[in-house]
């Protein structure tokens, strides 16, 4: 049995603020305009779109965390690195939320703010889809969704530099799948 899309909508709209999924409904956009180009076309990369951010103005505190993990084995995670907290821990929200959905989507979902080495298809179309939707304001943010259609490799690097470089000037702490995905992705920079 699937769950339909409006029915994670609803379920995320009900989680997050209004920017927030304005945010997510803009993601969903690009993760579609991507799909359809680079010929993916993936329910579970859509699905993944629609959840990437449920968790995004949660915290470990949050009672549905405290109760689920008492001894919170995502605090750790929140210490370090809580710009990417939201990614690993959607998975227990969205397992108890929706058991019947595929694990895939979970998979997509821990990699969309970090990335990491390898990723699939699906992986590295949300990676890009949240790092250049239209309400992100950087300069080169229509250039990258451009150029995601010819070299998605290429772009998951820059993004990574991107990543590092911004956290390193803002003195933040770098999760190790993103120098992973840095790393392994740097040979696709030329």
């Amino acid at each position: 049995m699937s769950v339909s899309l409006d029915t994670l909508s609803a379920f995320v709209k009900c989680k997050v603020s209004k920017r927030r999924f304005d945010h997510t409904l803009r993601v969903v956009d690009m993760v579609k305009y991507l799909q359809s180009r680079l010929k993916c076309d993936s329910l579970t990369l859509t699905q993944a779109a629609i959840l990437h951010d449920v968790a995004k103005e949660m915290s470990p505190v949050d009672p549905f965390f405290a109760s689920a993990h008492p001894k919170n084995r995502f605090q750790d995670i929140w210490d370090a690195f809580p710009g990417v907290w939201h990614s690993f821990s959607a998975r227990t929200l969205i397992t108890h939320s929706f058991p019947e959905l595929d694990a895939s989507v979970s998979n997509i979902i821990e990699t969309h703010t970090t990335g990491k080495e390898g990723m699939t298809m699906e992986q590295k179309i949300l990676y890009v889809a949240d790092a250049v939707e239209p309400g992100r304001n950087y300069e080169e943010r229509l250039a990258l969704a451009e150029e995601a259609l010819v070299d998605i490799n290429r772009v998951v690097f820059k993004i990574s530099s991107w990543t590092i470089n911004h956290l390193l000037v803002h003195r933040q702490s770098i999760h190790p799948h993103t120098i992973l995905c840095y790393n392994h992705y740097q040979s696709f920079s030329n």
